[in-house]
């Protein structure tokens, strides 16, 4: 993939300027699902308060990799900054940068990052035991499969969105209902409610 892009390694910002509050975020590993994209860190979110180095704030729609591995399949993970001027590129992130956007759609190369076949391959030339690293040498190196027209890129990457979302719609649907069996469960079991009183519409034995 490397003909493509090139990936830029993040700054390595100092701690003792990490607080629990401020204006700049840095952006961790943290801040990836496992599947890919964006998880906002909420009470865990840290905020950089020193001086800031040239070049090193996002953008929003910059398109961040995952290097560090703080969680198993999180190695190559990607994601779009959801702000602009808020997020810090720290050490642990690769910046994809100088992308050839008349050859790549970068909400293609978003999924690519994402596909189970990249991450076995990325995981096979990391480094470390406990926690794996890669670079951006490693992951330029992967070998995928790009449509050769921008067209077709987009339809696939469509398809990949649409999927995705009704997925998560599927996903919060089922956690909303063992919720309500939870309750329910847990109102019967206390004797708050009786089974008797419970209406279930006709057709339900």
């Amino acid at each position: 993939m490397g003909k493509f892009f090139q990936i830029k390694h993040g700054f390595a910002f100092e701690g003792q300027f990490f607080e629990p509050s401020g204006e700049y975020i840095l952006m961790t590993p943290g801040h990836f699902h496992e599947e890919g994209g964006f998880r906002d860190q909420g009470e865990k979110t840290k905020y950089f308060t020193g001086e800031i180095p040239k070049d090193y704030i996002l953008a929003k729609d910059d398109l961040v990799v995952a290097m560090t591995e703080q969680k198993s399949g999180l190695l190559g993970s990607s994601a779009f900054v959801p702000e602009n001027g808020r997020y810090l590129h720290n050490q642990r992130l690769g910046l994809i940068v100088d992308l050839d956007e008349n050859r790549l759609r970068k909400q293609f190369l978003f999924n690519v990052f994402n596909l189970p076949h990249l991450r076995v391959e990325v995981a096979k030339t990391s480094t470390g035991s406990k926690v794996k690293h890669t670079s951006p040498t490693k992951l330029r190196a992967v070998k995928v499969g790009i449509p050769p027209t921008l067209e077709e890129q987009d339809e696939i990457a469509t398809a990949i969105s649409t999927t995705a979302r009704k997925i998560g719609v599927a996903t919060n649907k089922k956690t909303q209902i063992q919720d309500l069996f939870r309750t329910l469960l847990h109102e019967l079991m206390t004797a708050k409610m009786r089974v008797d009183g419970i209406d279930l519409p006709l057709g339900i034995p």
